[in-house]
Parts: C-alpha cells; structure tokens; sequence
C-alpha cells in the first residue's frame, strides 16, 4: 500500500517537473535554477530504487551465491535504500516554494523562528521523558521488549 501511494505521489511530482521543463520559456534557465534540481532530486531516487530492486532480483535469480555473498550484499542494499530515503527528504524542501505565497505559512515560519528556544526546552523535556519512561523496562526486571500490542 506505501509502495503505489508513493508511487501516485512520485508520479504527480514527475509529472508536474516535466510539465514545467516543458513549457518554461527558456530551457537554459531552467536548468540553472536550484528549487529545478531539488525537485529533480526529490523524484530521482524512487526511479533508483525501482532500478536497483529490478537488478538485484535478476541477478539473485540468476545466480546462487554462498550465504556469506548473500549477507553482504544485504547489508550493502539496506545502505543504499537508507541513503536513498535520506535524499527522498529533500521534498520537504518543496513547501519552502510555498511559503512564499501563502500569509499563514509565512505565519507560521515567523512563529517558529521566535520560539525556538521554547522548542529547544521541549525536545529536552520529550528526551528526558523518553529517557526515563524507557528505562522502566529495564529496571523491572525485563530483558526483552514490550510489544506494542
């Protein structure tokens, strides 16, 4: 379900960069613009990592490597789609492009930008409770986790 929803926004995406590709009056400036390449990068990795899913399939098919080989390149594979999920960030990027157009995004970066350190009080407050309510497991006596339902 995640994978085609992705996908229906990575297609959105694409199609709204190469409608803009197209139909911007000068191509040359289209490509010096950097929010052009951070939507390009943005949409890049899902077709990366549909490619790379399709060639590792093949080649696990088409070969049988030992156990040692197959762990490896397990590792090498979570790396990469890690990697890839880090660049996939790059979308938030995007609503920068909306703020300019909107009073109450413009609102709401003014607000945030004046509270920061409330928010830092906050996140410290959030990792001292996490800290010592994760703790607790541990100091009962529990060695293995608790199930979340």
């Amino acid at each position: 379900i995640f994978f085609w929803g992705d996908a229906i926004c990575v297609s959105f995406f694409l199609f709204d960069f190469v409608t803009r590709m197209l139909v911007w009056p000068h191509k040359l400036d289209f490509f010096k613009s950097i929010l052009n390449w951070l939507d390009f990068l943005a949409i890049l990795p899902f077709f990366v990592m549909i490619a790379t899913t399709y060639i590792s399939e093949n080649n696990n098919s088409t070969t049988h490597p030992d156990q040692e080989t197959v762990e490896v390149q397990e590792t090498l594979d979570k790396g990469q789609i890690v990697a890839l999920k880090v660049l996939r960030l790059m979308r938030v990027i995007r609503l920068l492009k909306l703020a300019k157009h909107s009073e109450q995004l413009v609102l709401i970066v003014t607000v945030v930008k004046r509270s920061g350190n409330e928010m830092r009080i906050m996140a410290l407050l959030w990792v001292i409770s996490c800290v010592t309510f994760g703790s607790i497991p541990g100091r009962n006596g529990h060695s293995a986790l608790i199930p979340l339902l």
